[in-house]
């Protein structure tokens, strides 16, 4: 009976151990799930998602605060986890409802499957939908639902896409030449005017590089700017010679660059303008001004313009050969008052004042005495034009200004002679009235008058050529 007893309290104390042992694993386990669940839930409730969990009969199951915000979704519904009232509340938030509906029985019908898509909110806002299945162990037990707002991404996806279709059609459509070349020399692409105005199919250009293309006399400094591009420098306003595919010259102008990848440059992008034209037309005008210098250095009178702003009047050129006629070099002759400061005391006042006519008739010609560089006087003529704008306002003074002493001169000695030459025949003339009257015809007397007489005549025509 004893002995009976005494098992029994053993075997109560070892049930009791048992027990408590049982109790303590317990309280441990319990602990370690209470800390899982709470790192589950921080990490849910730390994720930019917003999470929805459903059980097998999509009734709720779990949700973090990111999913009630993203949807806008009560408290009282939240607190009442009315799945119903939930569902009406999204559904009525989106564009397309019945989709989202339609995915929803797609995968209640395939429990295992996983979907990706987008919802688009009434909102503008656009929310990536993720879905897969809740397991335990092999078990389908529900469906977590994940969605993440990607507006700011696609807006920023829609802002490239513009972008780049702006600029695709800004390459295709764009009237100058665009090309980028590869270190060594081989097209990577063209646009369809540098096709077009070359002559070229890209089929061809794969066969040649952009030396083949120079044209010989730019070889070397083309080459030398491409270096400089590879180099990483930026070129602005390169000028070069294309040749086309049948031979013709093309005058270029443009700006190129370098293209790096992870700090390496592996290709130039070039921007070309067919300037053949304007190069054509410039040399054409460098032919004419050279032709008018020349005109101008041989003339025998000096070309000079005067600028008109208002009531101020300054000289904006000089033709070359002001030196040879006054000795005076060209910034000498366009200094302030030059002229007025070397006009002949006696004709300055007078030669100012006339310039008045230039602006009350648009036209002047007149003389005056000029000081040379060597102190020297001479007489100039000097011929002006005022040249006027479309508003009749005075812009310009055209003027020749030519040397006439010589024809002066010449104008004071023909004068002296022909009062010489009055003289004589007056005398003559009185001499052979007093012959008539004596009856003394005298021949020689005669000979003598009409010789005078033709002398005469010959510097009147002299003085008509002057």
């Amino acid at each position: 009976m004893n002995d009976e007893y005494t098992q029994s309290d053993i075997d109560r104390g070892m049930m009791e151990r048992s027990l408590d042992i049982s109790s303590q694993e317990l309280l441990h386990v319990n602990s370690e799930m209470r800390s899982l669940i709470s790192l589950l839930n921080a990490t849910i409730e730390s994720t930019t998602d917003g999470i929805l969990v459903v059980n097998r009969q999509g009734k709720i199951v779990s949700f973090n605060q990111k999913f009630i915000k993203m949807w806008h979704i009560p408290q009282q519904i939240v607190e009442s986890r009315d799945e119903e009232q939930a569902l009406s509340l999204m559904l009525d938030q989106l564009k397309d409802p019945e989709g989202f509906l339609k995915k929803v029985r797609e995968l209640y019908v395939t429990p295992e499957g996983e979907s990706y898509d987008e919802l688009i909110f009434k909102d503008g806002r656009v929310v990536e939908r993720y879905s897969q299945p809740q397991r335990i162990g092999e078990t389908i037990v529900g469906r977590v639902w994940s969605f993440r707002d990607i507006t700011e991404r696609k807006g920023a996806q829609e802002v490239v896409r513009e972008s780049e279709e702006r600029y695709r059609n800004l390459f295709e459509n764009a009237h100058d030449m665009i090309q980028s070349v590869a270190p060594d020399g081989h097209f990577i692409f063209v646009n369809p005017s540098w096709l077009k105005t070359m002559g070229y199919t890209w089929d061809e250009l794969q066969k040649i590089t952009i030396f083949d293309i120079l044209y010989p006399s730019c070889i070397s400094h083309c080459t030398e700017a491409f270096q400089k591009v590879m180099s990483g420098e930026y070129l602005t306003n390169v000028e070069a010679i294309f040749v086309t595919k049948d031979g013709r010259l093309l005058n270029v102008d443009g700006n190129v660059n370098a293209r790096f990848v992870e700090g390496k440059v592996v290709a130039s992008h070039g921007v070309f303008r067919d300037i053949t034209e304007r190069k054509n037309a410039e040399e054409k005008l460098y032919q004419s001004e050279a032709r008018l210098r020349h005109l101008v250095t041989a003339s025998p009178a000096v070309i000079y313009a005067l600028k008109v702003d208002g009531k101020n009047v300054t000289t904006s050129f000089v033709s070359e050969n002001i030196s040879q006629l006054t000795g005076y070099q060209i910034d000498e002759a366009m200094s302030p008052n030059w002229w007025v400061n070397h006009l002949h005391p006696e004709d300055g006042d007078r030669a100012v004042k006339e310039m008045e006519d230039l602006f009350l008739h648009g036209r002047l010609v007149h003389e005056y005495r000029f000081e040379l560089k060597d102190g020297s006087y001479h007489w100039f003529s000097d011929e002006l034009v005022l040249i006027r704008d479309m508003n009749d306002n005075p812009v310009e003074i055209v003027g020749a200004w030519t040397n006439i002493t010589e024809r002066k001169q010449a104008e004071k000695a023909i004068k002296v002679s022909q009062e010489e030459i009055k003289k004589r025949v007056k005398e003559l003339e009185e001499f052979y009235e007093m012959a008539v009257g004596r009856e003394l015809r005298m021949k020689e007397l005669k000979e003598q008058m009409e010789e005078m007489k033709e002398e005469m005549e010959k510097l009147k025509n002299e003085m008509k050529k002057v």
